[in-house]
């Protein structure tokens, strides 16, 4: 197969958002992606996607795979995201991309690329391993289905309130860098990353939950749902909790918070990704009766 890499251009939008779900397996799914979306998320001040996206096309016009590189200079690191269409697959289109997303994040001057692949797709760890990349870090997918909503409990001097365009984005940058800064790949955030990042269509104000001591804000759950007007599909994206707050069983007050606003948004499946080496949390998700469906590698290669 004939193909070449090509970077991203506005005006193939549509192209890249059918090829995007395609990759995704998102295609006739309610969490499948429209231009809108995919608008907002390459519309964030840090993606620049004509600079940092780049799309494998065939000779005969068809998009077969992407890349995307993000730049997080601020941790002197790369992460790069992306697939290829199934059937183009074992083409040599992941090693077109893999190589140039490596040259990219070198121009960027960063010191390490970092690539995520899942467990059981043998072929692309392989081409990973054959280009120098080495696993560092598991994740754990995971998702809770039921009907039964669990109860909120909080101690005395604490109460929960909604995130507040306008007025709550500092407070929700400072309290997710405290909260993540210890964290494998966290880059901090900016106050102008999260302001973009709470205005991308599957994020609602009431979505995000603080839980404040003395109006301090503790803890929080940052909770997304998607809909296509029959059914609904809801993630938890982050949950955070203040160092000087831990021990607390604040994880598990916002946590619930989350599952019962994703509940009353008609939401019955919920999902989530965990580090597999952050036991206090994966033992936190399987009390509540997540369950493990499936497993990430994250890559690694020294630039």
């Amino acid at each position: 197969m004939s193909y070449f890499i090509r970077e991203f251009c506005w005006e193939n939008l549509e192209r890249y958002v059918k090829l995007y779900n395609e990759v995704s397996n998102l295609t006739d799914t309610v969490k499948s992606l429209d231009t809108e979306y995919m608008s907002q998320v390459l519309s964030q001040p840090s993606c620049i996607p004509e600079d940092n996206c780049f799309i494998a096309e065939k000779n005969d016009g068809q998009f077969v795979g992407f890349a995307l590189v993000s730049n997080e200079k601020r941790i002197d690191r790369a992460v790069s995201t992306g697939g290829v269409i199934v059937s183009n697959k074992y083409k040599g289109v992941e090693e077109g991309l893999l190589e140039r997303s490596v040259r990219r994040a070198t121009d960027l001057g960063v010191s390490l690329l970092h690539v995520e692949a899942t467990a059981e797709d043998e072929f692309y760890r392989k081409v990973l391993e054959d280009a120098k990349f080495r696993g560092v870090k598991n994740y754990w997918k995971m998702m809770w289905q039921g009907e039964n909503v669990p109860s909120i409990q909080i101690p005395d001097q604490y109460s929960f309130r909604s995130f507040k365009i306008g007025i709550d984005e500092q407070q929700l940058t400072d309290l997710q860098n405290k909260a993540f800064e210890a964290s494998w790949g966290f880059s901090p955030n900016t106050i102008e990353e999260i302001t973009s990042r709470t205005k991308i269509k599957d994020t609602s104000p009431d979505g995000i939950i603080f839980l404040d001591h003395l109006n301090y804000p503790s803890a929080y759950v940052w909770t997304h749902k998607m809909s296509d007007g029959i059914s609904s599909a809801g993630w938890i994206g982050m949950t955070g909790v203040h160092p000087d707050y831990r021990g607390r069983g604040l994880g598990r007050a916002v946590v619930t918070a989350g599952i019962v606003y994703l509940k009353s948004q008609g939401v019955s499946t919920i999902e989530l990704e965990v580090d597999a080496d952050n036991v206090p949390a994966r033992e936190l998700y399987l009390s509540f009766g997540f369950n493990k469906t499936g497993q990430t590698v994250w890559y690694e290669k020294h630039l």
